[in-house]
């Protein structure tokens, strides 16, 4: 089935989506892409519509050069993908005190040989690496400028010299569907400048049945009469490859196999970047996009490949911050705000790689945190550290009044949504109609960590609900990363931290919202020095998702874990105590009760340390 997906045709039974969702919808979306040299009339570049690149880096080496001397020196990241992935990272590394270095800058191709799936993003890289070619009559419907540039590159000797010198290679994965051709990827942007745009109804009617997943081939004879004498690129040889022009949607387990391909062939470690998760212009969540970052990420989990989520940044910074025009244009990012986006891959990679020893990060004086660190232009938003100065910070948070303007917002929710729409359920609505926020073991654990568990970089609450453990402590000025897997629950989160942040400015800085399920999501975050909770998480799951959740704890530094609710139910004691000896028999410490209040034997809080 891999080669067969990757390298020849979808499988017969495949079925194919309504629409091409993240491919241009037009044959004037094109002219968008910056190429560096100009649009492709041959105009100056149009940066109203997309990000600028007001940042260069002229690092002397282009491919063909001598080997490069990589005994010491900068994180050197090579990115796949679209100007999500590439313009980031090369303005990262335009920065004088940044440990990056942007090997794609150094191929000597223009930045807009964009791809955005793992198939597009392989069959590049093999092209590049020479492990496979394409036929020449394909090029047109492959790379901008790809009937010269793609074969001057295939042929120089230095490019696999030069992949070779990256430490990693960034690849972003983004659109469900794709458009092959047999054993071709093709690619629609440059279908649409090469063939569509060239016609006229005719194309546009081919390229409409096939945006749809239909049949196209009835359309095509009329598209091609329409092109024939207009494209001089348009030969027989290349219109039969587009002839057979198709649209395909993988499936998670054959985007997990691309991704294992893909790393035998780069021979390096490979990190996924996926699209950002974001809300329309009325509020909503993009459903789709939503729905295939998910795959993405369970595809990765399959294929043991780490993915870094940018959605993270949209909750930390606010859609208006990160993306083009206010936050209503959400396929690019703010120009002012690359930087950061390119950092945090950066440090993401260099997390995961444990590079900060190298000679020329150390020399500069920076290490990953630096990475980490936002720009001039969102300095203000700068995420606060955890530090003995705040330690008690907590206990001089008015919980009363906290919870008070809690209930109120929850409340309006409710009124304006209903319990189930509000993402509360009738069991939290009832609870809020009284009056109460907070449950007798979310008091209890906000009185353990306000007095102690300060030795933590951060807190991860695994099943955070609707926020309302997290945003308190968020409020007490600890860093807090409140992981829902609900929808309806983090969407309701979202809300509540919306309506809190401006009379509680502290959890804006130090509440990251994060929708996924733990411990999947980790693969997006560094939980080494962080403090676990999980107060209420439990769910029906097979006898081995225990084990597994217990090997996960052993990713903190250390857990407070709720020993009745903890996946499985264990009301009596001689279950609870089985349950920490299996923790003890994994090499974990054994479970220490830290319960100060009485919950009515509901809950059993037990700390496991120094994990």
């Amino acid at each position: 089935m891999l080669k067969r997906w990757l390298f020849g045709s979808p499988p017969a039974d495949a079925g194919t989506s309504a629409n091409l969702a993240n491919e241009p919808r037009s044959s004037a979306d094109y002219d968008r892409r910056d190429n560096g040299r100009g649009t492709p009339n041959g105009s100056a570049p149009d940066r109203s519509s997309g990000p600028s690149l007001t940042l260069t880096k002229s690092l002397g080496r282009r491919w063909g050069d001598q080997p490069l001397d990589r005994s010491d020196g900068p994180l050197r990241i090579l990115t796949l993908g679209s100007c999500r992935v590439h313009n980031p990272i090369r303005d990262a590394a335009a920065l004088a005190e940044a440990p990056v270095e942007a090997v794609y800058d150094e191929l000597g191709l223009p930045y807009s040989y964009y791809f955005h799936t793992v198939r597009a993003n392989l069959q590049f890289l093999s092209i590049l690496t020479r492990d496979r070619t394409v036929q020449p009559a394909a090029w047109p419907w492959l790379f901008f400028e790809g009937r010269f540039a793609v074969p001057q590159i295939a042929r120089s000797g230095g490019v696999r010299a030069l992949i070779d010198s990256a430490d990693a290679i960034l690849v972003e994965v983004c659109a469900e569907e794709e458009i092959v051709s047999g054993d071709i990827a093709l690619h629609g942007q440059e279908i649409l400048r090469s063939f569509v745009a060239q016609g006229s109804t005719a194309t546009q009617a081919w390229w409409a049945a096939l945006s749809r997943g239909d049949d196209a081939r009835p359309f095509f004879d009329a598209a091609a009469a329409e092109v024939r004498d207009q494209a001089p690129w348009a030969t027989p040889a290349s219109l039969a490859i587009l002839a057979d022009a198709q649209s395909y949607k993988p499936s998670e387990s054959e985007i997990a196999e691309g991704l294992r391909e893909l790393v035998a062939v780069a021979g390096k470690p490979v990190f996924v970047v996926t699209h950002a998760d974001a809300m329309t212009t009325s509020g909503q969540p993009i459903a789709r996009r939503r729905a295939f970052i998910e795959t993405v990420v369970s595809a990765c989990a399959r294929a043991g490949v780490p993915v870094f989520q940018p959605g993270t940044l949209v909750e930390e910074f606010g859609q208006a911050t990160v993306f083009e025009k206010d936050g209503a244009d959400t396929a690019h990012y703010n120009a002012a705000f690359q930087v950061t986006v390119g950092r945090r891959m950066a440090a993401f990679v260099s997390q995961h790689l444990d590079l900060t020893h190298r000679r020329g990060v150390c020399d500069a004086g920076i290490s990953t945190s630096n990475l980490m660190q936002p720009t001039t232009a969102d300095v203000s938003r700068k995420p606060s550290n955890i530090a003995s100065a705040v330690a008690h910070a907590l206990a001089f948070v008015d919980l009363k009044a906290l919870e008070s303007d809690m209930v109120a917002i929850l409340k309006n929710r409710i009124a304006e949504l209903g319990p189930e729409g509000s993402g509360l359920g009738s069991y939290y609505a009832n609870r809020i109609d009284i009056g109460q926020a907070f449950s007798a073991s979310d008091r209890q654990l906000l009185h353990a960590l306000a007095s102690g568990f300060h030795d933590y970089s951060e807190i991860v609450e695994a099943g955070a609900g609707y926020g309302q453990l997290g945003l308190a402590l968020a409020a007490g000025g600890r860093r807090v990363v409140c992981i829902e897997i609900s929808t309806a629950r983090f969407d309701c989160m979202v809300a509540l931290k919306a309506g809190l942040q401006a009379k509680y400015p502290p959890i804006a800085r130090n509440a990251l919202l994060v929708r996924g399920s733990w411990p999947q999501i980790l693969s997006n975050h560094d939980p080494s020095q962080s403090l676990l909770v999980a107060a209420d998480f439990v769910f029906t799951a097979p006898p081995e998702t225990e084990t597994l959740a217990i090997k996960a704890l052993k990713r903190h530094k250390g857990a407070i874990i709720d020993g009745v609710h903890f996946v499985h139910t264990r009301l009596q004691r001689a279950d609870r105590e089985a349950f920490y000896n299996t923790v003890q028999d994994a090499g974990l410490s054994r479970p220490v009760p830290i319960n100060h209040t009485d919950t009515g034997g509901n809950t059993e809080f037990v700390f496991i340390r120094d994990l």
